[in-house]
C-alpha cells in the first residue's frame, strides 16, 4: 500500500484521473513529484491557490511540502474553484 492520491475539480479532467497510488517519498513534495503531470499541474496552478489535505488535514498548516508522508496517507489535492 502507497500513498493514494487524489485530484478533484479541473485536476480530473487535466490528468485524465481522479485516485492515483504511489509510494511515498521522503516528504510531500518528493512523493508529488513520483507523477511528472500531476507536479507540473501543481506549478502551473500556484501552489497557494491550491488546497491540499494529507488525511484531511491542510498541510500549509502544518509544515506544507515538507511535511513527512508514509504509505498508507491519503493525499486530496483541490484547485481553485470558479465562482460566480
Amino acid at each position: 500500500m502507497g500513498v493514494t492520491l487524489r485530484v478533484y475539480g479541473d485536476l480530473r479532467q487535466v490528468l485524465g484521473w481522479s485516485s492515483k497510488e504511489v509510494e511515498a517519498g521522503r516528504n510531500l513534495e518528493e512523493t508529488l513529484k513520483k507523477v511528472p503531470a500531476l507536479w507540473e499541474s501543481i506549478v502551473q496552478y500556484r501552489l497557494d491557490s491550491l488546497i491540499i489535505l494529507l488525511n484531511g488535514n491542510n498541510v500549509m498548516l502544518s509544515g506544507g511540502l515538507e511535511v513527512s508522508v508514509k504509505n498508507g496517507d491519503v493525499v486530496d489535492i483541490f484547485p481553485p474553484s470558479a465562482g460566480g
